[in-house]
């Protein structure tokens, strides 16, 4: 067990009844927080799950969109197309990423031989000493996986909203208008970059305005 000391504030008081309930307060701190860690890692295996569904429903697009040669559109289906494959490659790759092993310092029983020579107080405040340290290693990681789960989630809810974007298109694109006015090939690119744009940097831009942002406190 490696520790150190710089991080771990002494405790003051001498009361019983205080060093007891900060014994309470840390320990169900750290039950809590290893409930989180279970927490992400049961969603970091169902987002994978989901995005592999999502995979195989966007590889299924792709037979409808080559069977479909006279659709209008036809061009912003595949960049709609694209931006989706995108997208679901980005969620499983950030739910890969939080599932990942950190490895983190952690109490030993070797504890029990650093409060041999104290009396009840010091050990009790001795133990809540490094309770507290071991809480804030454990915090860390689990914040920092429930922030890439996050992202997972995000890129695979607006995947299944680029799904269903390509079947309205593809349904608008069947359609026989008389004729396309010149301007609607120009939307047509101009809604397709737009799309492709949105994957490269959706991430970055809602994070920095703090729209459906993983806020870790």
């Amino acid at each position: 067990m490696s520790k150190d000391k710089s991080n771990v504030k002494e405790l003051t008081s001498n009361n019983s009844d205080v060093i007891n309930q900060s014994l309470k307060i840390i320990n169900e701190n750290i039950r809590k927080e290893k409930e989180r860690g279970k927490s992400a890692e049961l969603r970091a295996n169902t987002l994978i799950g989901f995005s592999g569904a999502g995979a195989v429903a966007v590889l299924a697009l792709s037979k409808i969109l080559l069977d479909n040669n006279q659709v209008n559109l036809k061009v912003l289906l595949y960049f709609l197309y694209f931006s989706a494959l995108m997208l679901i490659w980005k969620s499983i790759w950030y739910a890969i990423k939080s599932t990942r092993t950190v490895q983190m310092n952690r109490l030993t029983p070797n504890l029990i031989y650093e409060i041999q020579p104290k009396d009840k107080i010091s050990a009790l405040k001795h133990e809540i000493k490094w309770k507290f340290w071991e809480y804030n290693q454990m915090k860390q990681p689990h914040t920092e996986k429930l922030f890439w789960l996050n992202r997972a989630q995000r890129n695979l809810t607006s995947s299944i909203f680029f799904i269903l974007l390509i079947g309205t298109v593809s349904i608008v694109g069947k359609l026989n208008f008389p004729s396309w006015p010149w301007w609607a090939f120009m939307l047509e690119y101009i809604a397709g970059s737009v799309s492709i744009i949105f994957c490269f940097v959706c991430d970055s831009i809602l994070d920095r305005l703090g729209i459906w942002y993983f806020n870790p406190t």
